[in-house]
């Protein structure tokens, strides 16, 4: 499959007052939403990374799943893939 764009388009159903409040944040600090969305999801993923029980489910991944672990290990390193070998959870980068 050929990837045309590195962009997503994602959608969720929230409360219109929280939408229109972020919208007017991102307005005045001269932002749009999408790339507000996008930071603060990336943020809360490094966060995610780091704790104690998504490292635990990538060493259990591993084992009973090998190729969705080398997967999201490839996705995690920012498309880079590995050099062939089966990869660890401490190749996470942050």
């Amino acid at each position: 499959m050929k990837i045309r764009s590195s962009k997503v388009k994602i959608g969720a159903r929230i409360n219109y007052q929280v939408y229109f409040m972020f919208k007017y944040v991102c307005m005045t600090q001269g932002i749009t939403m999408e790339s507000r969305i996008e930071e603060l999801l990336e943020k809360d993923m490094k966060a995610t990374m780091k704790k104690a029980w998504f490292q635990n489910y990538l060493i259990e991944l591993e084992k009973t799943e090998p190729s969705v672990f080398a997967m999201l290990v490839t996705i995690f390193n920012g498309g880079k893939a590995t050099d062939g070998n089966q990869a660890d959870s401490n190749e996470i980068e942050d």
